[in-house]
């Protein structure tokens, strides 16, 4: 989703203000169909549940600029500034429901006929808190002079 308003001035017969606001909110989730466990056997299979499990995602941007263009004999001046603010949310549980290796196919069998001595050779689970929050600010400042030294060229030196 994305909204923006913009608005230019004119003061006097050679200058212009211009404003603008923007803002953008994209949200974004994916849910897993099977929170069970996740079998992997090497070389065979993977298999139970999704190990990405449920994330969810939401950025949120606010900028606003500010220019000046002031035309004036051979020179057309602009100034301005800029300000964006960014934030980000994020909640990932992935592995959260926990993921059980085999070492072969034929562990992974024995261990389903319940035979003493065989499971997996590994179990990991993640935990905690899924949670995450960034916030940045980026601010800038520019300036430029277009000059017109005859009716075609024209010279244009700027700094951002």
């Amino acid at each position: 989703h994305s909204s923006q308003v913009g608005e230019s001035d004119g003061f006097g017969a050679k200058s212009v203000k211009w404003h603008r606001y923007r803002f953008q909110h994209e949200p974004s989730s994916q849910t897993a169909l099977n929170n069970t466990p996740t079998i992997t056997v090497p070389q065979a299979f993977i298999a139970g549940g999704n190990s990405s499990g449920p994330s969810h995602l939401v950025a949120n941007r606010n900028e606003f600029q500010n220019y000046t263009s002031i035309a004036q004999g051979n020179h057309f001046v602009r100034f301005g500034a800029r300000i964006r603010v960014s934030n980000q949310s994020s909640d990932s549980s992935s592995n959260f429901n926990g993921t059980y290796t085999f070492a072969s196919l034929q562990d992974y069998l024995q261990t389903q006929a319940a035979v003493s001595g065989y499971g997996p050779v590994q179990y990991s689970v993640s935990a905690g808190h899924p949670n995450m929050t960034d916030t940045s600010v980026a601010a800038g400042l520019s300036c430029g002079d277009h000059r017109t030294v005859s009716p075609t060229p024209t010279f244009i030196l700027g700094l951002r």
